[in-house]
């Protein structure tokens, strides 16, 4: 009776420790397979798990970030070229 109540207070113990765990993983899969679009875990516990999540979380933030920084920058780009393009074009008509 004893060892009943012991596996079934492991297990308890044991799903409140590998469920954190496993919402981690699978958004590290996503992001490795180039989808940003996750949630924040938002973990409340400041254990190392909790500290895990939340540096995700901050990771996964930054990533967002950069991304949204990158897609700025090529659109700056684009009219950069643009305008250059334009440029070209007029002091080639004056050749």
């Amino acid at each position: 009776m004893v060892l009943i109540f012991i596996f079934i207070v492991a297990g308890a113990f044991g799903n409140n420790l590998t469920r954190p765990l496993l919402k981690v993983v699978a958004a590290a899969k996503a992001i490795g397979r180039g989808d940003l679009r996750q949630e924040k875990l938002n973990f409340q516990s400041e254990d190392e798990i909790g500290v895990l999540a939340n540096t995700f979380d901050g990771m996964m933030e930054q990533l967002q970030n950069n991304i949204q920084l990158m897609i700025k920058n090529v659109l700056v780009l684009c009219q950069i070229q643009k305008i250059y393009n334009f440029v070209i074009l007029k002091i080639k008509k004056f050749q």
